[in-house]
């Protein structure tokens, strides 16, 4: 990667970095842009606006293993075991396989995907695989150019965050009330392959001489000048495309969050046998703007981990 393109992304951490960690945001403003603002408030609040824009709730074809992330939820203190298992972690998938009609457009299906583990009890989201529409449609065999308004990451993942009332089955329980979001406390972006944020991630390895992305603690970036070293690299991890959908989430959500803002990003490797190849993980580290960095996911020093 080019100097010039890690200079793009920490200029568009910078900026998200101010949207999150200021109180001019208008929690009425509504969403109008493309790509939109940080500071406009979403319009999808509801768990049924997902069946709405044709995205249906499956069980996922390839359960998710939390035992790539064990040793880093248990370093963050949080449970490491799938609700199926007795634990708090919840996994949620939705593919977009319904065309539908919102506001008098048709939107053909894309089989877009969203695949998360959710864990509303401590506050975790992990992202583990998704594919959204406007990227299925460019590499269909016939490609689709027309998506539902509901397509962000940063919107679906919202919604999943929702829980839906109990319902015989996941389709009945699309249209049922939600209770209120959890309070988030770490958000993971799991075995990352996004390919402009893998190029940053190089640049930074390459910048500190480290040949091999190191398996949890990894490293550890500050999102505050004034706090430790790293935090160019931690402002820049946040303008990649997977930070920048953790910062839209937060900012566009504030209604029903508060102010919430990132306190760090942490790089890691999840150990997977059947990986080819190191792919990055990042747990973006969520704090209330208000409490001075005290409550858990504070600021902290950059550190690095040891094992490889």
């Amino acid at each position: 990667m080019s100097a010039l393109e890690f200079t793009d992304a920490l200029a568009k951490g910078t900026r998200l970095l101010a949207l999150l960690t200021t109180r001019a945001a208008r929690a009425d403003t509504p969403l109008e842009t493309d790509p939109p603002a940080a500071t406009q408030q979403s319009e999808f609040t509801s768990y049924a606006d997902l069946a709405t824009h044709g995205y249906m709730e499956e069980s996922s074809p390839e359960p998710f293993t939390l035992a790539p992330l064990r040793t880093c939820l248990r370093g963050l203190g949080v449970d490491d075991r799938l609700e199926v298992d007795g634990g708090n972690n919840r996994q949620v998938y939705h593919v977009h396989s319904e065309s539908v009609i919102v506001d008098g457009v048709w939107y053909p299906s894309t089989n877009a995907y969203f695949s998360h583990l959710v864990n509303r009890e401590e506050g975790v989201l992990i992202a583990c695989s998704n594919m959204s529409a406007p990227h299925v449609g460019m590499v269909a065999d016939l490609p689709v150019d027309v998506y539902p308004p509901l397509h962000r990451w940063s919107d679906i993942a919202w919604l999943q965050l929702l829980t839906p009332s109990q319902s015989p089955s996941p389709s009945a329980r699309s249209d049922t009330c939600v209770s209120a979001p959890p309070d988030l406390r770490f958000i993971i972006r799991y075995s990352i392959q996004n390919p402009t944020t893998l190029a940053v991630i190089a640049s930074i390895l390459s910048a500190r001489n480290i040949e091999l992305l190191p398996a949890w603690p990894g490293l550890t970036f500050p999102l505050h000048a004034e706090i430790g070293k790293g935090y160019e690299e931690g402002v820049a991890l946040l303008g990649t495309p997977n930070g920048a959908g953790v910062a839209y989430l937060l900012a566009q959500h504030k209604a029903q969050l508060g102010a919430k803002e990132v306190r760090k990003v942490s790089l890691f490797y999840a150990k997977n046998a059947g990986d080819l190849y190191r792919w990055p993980s990042l747990v973006f580290w969520v704090g209330q703007e208000d409490d001075g960095g005290e409550a858990e996911g504070g600021w902290g020093e950059g550190m690095e981990g040891v094992e490889v």
